[in-house]
Parts: structure tokens; sequence; C-alpha cells
């Protein structure tokens, strides 16, 4: 039988988890509408897998993507890539993104007509967010 102290500890860690998600949600939906904003040629500087130690010392391996671009006559720096690119304990993935972002290659980045130093080169959502949304979910009904 369930005592109340473990409904309370299941009821806090769904409640926890559904937060995260509706957070998740409203993050992405911000980031979507930046397929709205203006878009405009970036030259890409710097592009290149950056290594470092994570918290429990194992290696994490991340796209380092740096570009320029002009908008309204005024020239911009950034190295903003998209929503939830960020390190992996693996190597290939930030590769791939390099193969996406070549050095010296003009590409189409999205600015922000209101803020032009706030840019991105790949708005919206990824398979990998709509695979972690997936897995959050059925989560929540095991509990």
């Amino acid at each position: 039988m369930e005592t109340s102290e473990d409904f309370y500890i299941k009821f806090i860690f769904s409640a926890a988890v559904n937060v995260g998600i509706i957070a998740f949600v409203l993050f992405a939906i911000f980031d979507f509408r930046k397929r709205l904003w203006a878009k405009t040629d970036a030259l890409i500087t710097k592009s290149e897998v950056r290594t470092y130690k994570d918290s429990d010392d194992s290696d994490t391996f991340e796209p380092d993507i740096e570009y320029e671009y002009v908008f309204n006559g005024k020239k911009y720096k950034s190295n903003t890539i998209g929503f939830g690119i960020s390190g992996t304990g693996t190597r290939k993935p930030a590769e791939e993104l390099l193969g996406e972002f070549a050095l010296n290659w003009k590409v189409r980045v999205f600015v922000n007509p209101k803020d032009p130093s706030q840019s991105t080169l790949k708005p919206g959502l990824g398979y990998h967010h709509l695979g972690a949304m997936g897995f959050l979910d059925p989560v929540t009904h095991f509990v």
C-alpha cells in the first residue's frame, strides 16, 4: 500500500518534470519565432571542435563556430548556432555540424531586426529536441 509520503514524493517529481517540459516548450516557441527574423549572409570565421573536461572529468566535444555579418550597414560578430546546441560526449555530432558551417563559407543567418546583435544560424527545433520531449513525457506517467 502506498503511503502519503510516497504519494507526495511521486507528485513532486511528476510536477518538476512537467514544469521542465513546459519551460522547454516555451523556450522552443521563442526560438521558433527566430525563423521570422530578417535573413542576411554571414561569413564563417571560425569552425572547429572545442574539447574540454566536464564536471565528472570526461571529455566533452562542442562545435565552436563564429561568424560575421552586416545588417543595416553595421558589422556584427556572433557565435550563436541554435537552441540547445551544446557539447556531447562524442566528437561526431560536433564534426557533423562543422560540415554545415565550414571555415570561410558564406551562409544564411537569422538576425533580430530589433536588436541586430542577436542572431542564430539554426533557428527552431531540431530532431534531438523532439526526441527529448518524447522521452520526458512518458517519464511522468510511470511515477
